[in-house]
């Protein structure tokens, strides 16, 4: 949207809050080996900048699809990882070990998939604030999302889609979701790029309200609406899918923020701010007097890209399936420990961990036996193992 003349007006006394993140794909356009080196290109430059600068932070959101991979790739950057988080500058928003989405996979599987992701990250980084639930490219849920998330810990909500249909809804961009029991989440939504495109910093010899004014329509131009946006935060993050920090999406070229954020801070009232989920949403909270509450269903849909292809052989019908499966293997075990034989705990964990390797939200092949997933291609076993265990 088109800023108003009075942004200048609009933005006094409000901080806008900018975040990298490279948002991680399983195997979406290019190979799930392409994705691999590029997560590990896009940690260590990460590393590189929080070591050069202060005006950047990340956050990180998933084992399966890119957590795994640093610790594989790099395990000597490990501690230096831990240190940035413990001193706030890398977010821990846990989506679970996997980015799934709720209406494409096992409903028990969705819980366990947040209950393990968290585990992951707190044995991982116990200092962290692992209170948002960062979960931005899948439809927002089902009404009792607020419930499902308070009980797994979860107090805050880092949303996206479907930003068009929830604005003409007239739903907040900030607000606070009470569930089917009552319970609430306080809700941020927004998307997850910025400063993915080139030609919008500051070019030499132009005129800084020109070029401040495109900056600022671009990073949060959509949030100068009283009616959606209802604190003193706005929120930009900066990067998209596979984005390597402070370069454009495509072609790679390089971007640097450095003098744009030295100018604003002199020239302007309003504060631009690097920081985390978490860190924002302590912002927010501080004023949650003003967020609206939001009730029951919000929107029952979900990307039609990632429908039920391929019938019985697509992984809709193996992700539901095992899910099943799972759980009669669990209930099986429990009535046998009543008679005396061990409960296989590792064993059903493990085989849990395995299961959710292949929830991604994004994979490029919807059909299980192209699924490049060595998990998937070994989930047609997983019955006739858990039988074994029964």
């Amino acid at each position: 949207m088109a800023l108003p003349d009075n942004w200048r007006d609009w933005l006094r006394g409000k901080t806008i809050h900018l975040t990298f993140y490279c948002h991680s794909d399983w195997q979406w356009t290019c190979s799930r080996d392409w994705h691999r080196d590029r997560y590990t290109i896009t940690m260590q430059e990460a590393l590189d900048l929080l070591e050069r600068t202060a005006d950047f932070s990340m956050v990180i959101d998933t084992p399966n699809e890119f957590f795994d991979v640093i610790r594989e790739k790099i395990p000597e950057r490990l501690d230096e990882i831990k240190a940035r988080v413990k001193e706030g500058r890398i977010g821990i928003a846990p989506c679970g070990i996997a980015n799934g989405r709720p209406t494409q996979i096992g409903d028990e599987t969705f819980v366990r998939n947040l209950a393990l992701g968290k585990e992951y990250f707190r044995r991982l980084f116990p200092e962290a604030d692992l209170s948002v639930f960062h979960s931005v490219d899948i439809s927002i849920g089902h009404a009792q999302m607020p419930q499902v998330l308070r009980l797994a810990g979860f107090a805050n909500y880092r949303a996206w889609r479907p930003e068009g249909p929830l604005d003409a809804k007239g739903v907040p961009r900030q607000f606070r979701w009470r569930g089917l029991d009552g319970s609430e989440v306080v809700v941020v939504r927004r998307t997850y790029g910025g400063l993915a495109g080139g030609g919008l910093l500051p070019q030499e010899g132009e005129d800084w309200d020109v070029a401040a004014a495109r900056m600022i329509e671009h990073l949060v131009g959509d949030q100068f609406n009283e009616r959606l946006q209802p604190t003193d935060h706005l929120i930009s993050y900066v990067g998209m899918d596979d984005a390597r920090p402070f370069r454009i999406g495509h072609g790679d070229e390089p971007y640097d923020l450095t003098d744009f954020l030295a100018t604003w801070r002199q020239r302007e009232e309003a504060s631009i701010v690097f920081d985390t989920p978490a860190q924002l949403f302590a912002a927010v909270r501080a004023q949650q007097d003003r967020l609206p509450v939001v009730e029951g269903v919000i929107d029952p849909c979900e990307c039609h890209y990632n429908m039920g292809w391929g019938g019985v052989n697509g992984m809709w019908w193996l992700r539901r399936q095992t899910d099943a499966s799972l759980c009669g293997a669990e209930t099986w075990c429990a009535l046998a420990s009543q008679y005396g034989e061990t409960y296989p705990e590792e064993e059903l964990q493990r085989l849990w961990r395995d299961h959710l390797t292949y929830q991604p939200h994004a994979a490029a092949a919807p059909v299980a036996g192209s699924f490049d997933l060595p998990a998937a291609r070994r989930g047609g076993l997983l019955r006739a193992r858990l039988r074994g265990t029964a």
